[in-house]
């Protein structure tokens, strides 16, 4: 992973943007507020927390990322830009080489934690007042080897215990850090967040304590809470258990992922060692890179009721972006998938739980019929079928419709042409539509341009970018390769690239005109994604060809834009606090009528 990709990861853009807009507000699952970039009296600027970005609706007409916004807002470069996101990430760049994260900074909120997690641990086997807590642990069945396996704790129910540990050592500030201590509202001193709660300490794949994850044991709500962000903790990215089970899991070729803290230490105490659990948020794409490491054979242990069900479609929606966006997937000889001329062949599926049990609960009361769910979980497009298909009325074509679009997109992204028509005739049987309406249904959904991509790198030659979009990346190797077209950059707007890395060297390269790059004149940064995209294999094309092509590229670019700011719009409208709001709506309708017509003469070109 990239310097970039780590500062990306590290930094929560509500967090960072609501430090410099101080009326961002909660409006459903986004955020709102004027725009701190032009004057206006209805708030339309929004951020995007599920995707990490932010969009003005406004005049402004413009978004991105937390780089895009610091460039913007503090009126900076790039490689500033980068810097001080760094610094506010906690480490130091190295410009090229990969980050320790073992360094100086980090080791300090390591031993932070750890300092913390023994005094919770020690806590809950010796005190008087964690009597309780023992007496839950002993109802949950939970033995005195999980207890110090998973180095379980109990935090006093005291405003100031881990305050006071960490003033007589001078570790206020790496405490504020890691999330063990909060400043008082109007920097009045500070206090414990962790008060009368089961601590569950949460170690990274090295062993290091990064955070934690604590339960209250009476009615008071929320149920559970855990440490924030910080240099070294970033929920979504980690997996509990990870560090007792990434040997088991390795060995025998598997992993269980569950939700639960307490689904882990009992699998685990009853032999289940290739168990962990995403703490309660859908599997995404960087805890499976960190299970792909060990594993090609996924397993989702999930509730049946709804929130189960749901919380699989996420699941199911991360790892199909992990194969089809963030690694470039190919078609290759036997049907297997190639990544940078690699072949891989992840298998993915889902065991529901027997209805209102959790894993705990089954393993607790028979160890075999756990065995038994896991080994048949079904595979990924079956399970999907199956919990699709009952919600559909047989009489009414719209729910058929809802239900086939719910389905498709997942099914054509299922490289092998058996195995895709397999599940498209199971589809279509239990729908009662025509097969032929399914084939050509998911033929459209397929990007002809990535594909086209893909078949001029296949083999060795191939290799995995930097920033994972095909289509910028081809637009950006077209410019490197044929710098004639650099005169007809003004056919692309900057915000047609996503990432920020892509739209400074599209930028640059707009700049040099016919000049050739020289990689001193650039921002360090960058030049590992200049150096991927200068090394790509580009096929000798005739003059008409390469016209042709970027005529091609700028469209896809364009009316890849146009269709990311209506998923936008599609996320604000789905959000009742937005539809109620007149003022939002009219903001964004009237940008939606303009994307509409955007993208009616994208098509309409693309047919001519």
């Amino acid at each position: 992973m990239s310097e970039i990709d780590q500062i990306r990861e590290r930094i929560d853009i509500v967090e960072l943007i609501s430090e410099y807009v101080p009326d961002l507000k909660k409006a459903g699952r986004n955020y709102r507020a004027l725009c701190p970039f032009h004057s206006e009296k209805t708030p339309s600027f929004f951020v995007f927390p599920d995707r990490q970005t932010w969009h003005c609706f406004g005049s402004c007409a413009t978004g991105g990322d937390i780089f895009a916004f610091v460039m913007k807002k503090e009126n900076v470069d790039f490689g500033d830009a980068l810097r001080i996101l760094a610094h506010r990430a906690g480490f130091t760049l190295s410009m090229g080489k990969k980050i320790d994260a073992t360094d100086k900074v980090h080791q300090e909120l390591y031993d932070i934690n750890k300092k913390a997690a023994d005094y919770y641990h020690q806590f809950l086997l010796t005190s008087p007042a964690a009597e309780p807590v023992r007496n839950y642990l002993t109802k949950r069945g939970v033995s005195a080897d999980s207890i110090e396996n998973f180095y379980l704790g109990y935090s006093p129910d005291s405003w100031d215990t881990i305050k006071n540990i960490l003033v007589s050592q001078g570790m206020i500030k790496q405490g504020l850090t890691t999330g063990l201590l909060i400043e008082k509202d109007g920097g009045g001193g500070y206090y414990d967040r962790f008060r009368g709660h089961l601590m569950f300490p949460i170690r990274n794949t090295r062993g290091h304590i990064v955070g934690f994850g604590a339960r209250v044991l009476d009615n008071s709500l929320p149920k559970y809470i855990n440490s924030p962000q910080s240099p070294v903790f970033d929920k979504s990215s980690e997996l509990y258990g990870i560090d007792l089970a990434h040997t088991t899991i390795s060995k025998l070729k598997q992993v269980v992922i569950v939700e639960g803290y307490m689904d882990v230490i009992i699998a685990h105490q009853y032999g289940f060692g290739n168990v962990v659990a995403s703490m309660g948020t859908a599997l995404n794409d960087r805890q499976i890179s960190t299970l792909r490491k060990l594993t090609k054979n996924f397993v989702l242990a999930m509730d049946s009721d709804e929130a189960g069900k749901n919380a699989a479609r996420k699941g199911l929606e991360s790892a199909w972006l992990t194969m089809e966006n963030v690694v470039n997937m190919i078609n290759a000889p036997g049907g297997k998938r190639t990544v940078g001329g690699h072949y891989y062949d992840e298998e993915l599926k889902i065991a529901p739980m027997p209805l209102g049990k959790d894993p705990d609960e089954v393993i607790k009361e028979d160890k075999n019929s756990w065995q038994t769910i896991i080994d048949k979980a079904q595979n990924w497009p079956d399970y999907l079928i199956d919990i699709i298909v009952p919600e559909i009325d047989p009489n009414d074509a719209r729910s058929k419709s809802g239900a086939v679009n719910k389905v498709l997109p997942f099914l054509s992204a299922i490289p092998d042409p058996i195995e895709r028509a397999h599940y498209l005739q199971k589809l279509a049987r239990l729908v009662g539509v025509n097969e032929e309406t399914l084939i050509s249904a998911t033929n459209k959904l397929k990007n002809e341009f990535t594909s086209r991509i893909g078949k001029t790198h296949t083999g060795n030659s191939m290799r995995q970018s930097v920033i994972g979009n095909p289509c910028e990346n081809y637009c950006l190797s077209l410019l490197l390769c044929y710098p004639r077209l650099r005169d007809k950059s003004e056919q692309i707007l900057p915000d047609y690239f996503s990432h920020t890395v892509n739209r400074e060297l599209f930028l640059y390269l707009k700049k040099s005109s016919n000049s050739e790059i020289s990689l001193d004149d650039i921002e360090p940064a960058l030049k590992e994604q200049l150096d991927y995209l200068t090394k790509s294999d580009m096929p000798p094309m005739s003059d008409k060809e390469v016209n042709l092509a970027f005529v091609d590229c700028v469209r896809h670019l364009r009316e890849q834009h146009l269709r990311d700011l209506k998923l936008k719009e599609a996320l604000l409208f789905s959000d009742p606090e937005i539809i109620q709001n007149s003022s939002d709506m009219e903001v964004i309708e009237q940008k939606g009528l303009t994307h509409n017509t955007q993208l009616r003469d994208i098509f309409n070109q693309h047919r001519e």
